[in-house]
């Protein structure tokens, strides 16, 4: 009995399955600039800078002139025997 059930979770075809996570960092990267020019670690004409470069990298972005980089994932092999 074992063996089959062994044998039918394992060669089921659910062993293949994909799952992507995403994380969007946007909210933070603002949060952080405006967090330096609040603490005065950088002058009022940086945080413009910074700000204007934000924008144009969300601009690409929405264009999608910049994909998403995706962090490599293991791949998980069978179940190993207890």
């Amino acid at each position: 009995m074992d063996n089959e059930l062994h044998s039918a979770i394992h060669n089921s075809g659910n062993s293949d399955v994909e799952v992507n996570i995403h994380i969007d960092m946007v909210s933070l990267a603002y949060m952080y600039a405006c967090s330096l020019y609040a603490t005065e670690q950088i002058n009022e004409q940086q945080f413009e800078d910074m700000i204007q470069r934000y924008r144009q990298l969300m601009s690409q972005r929405e264009t999608h002139k910049i994909m998403d980089m995706g962090t490599p994932v293991k791949k998980l092999g069978p179940p190993r025997k207890l």
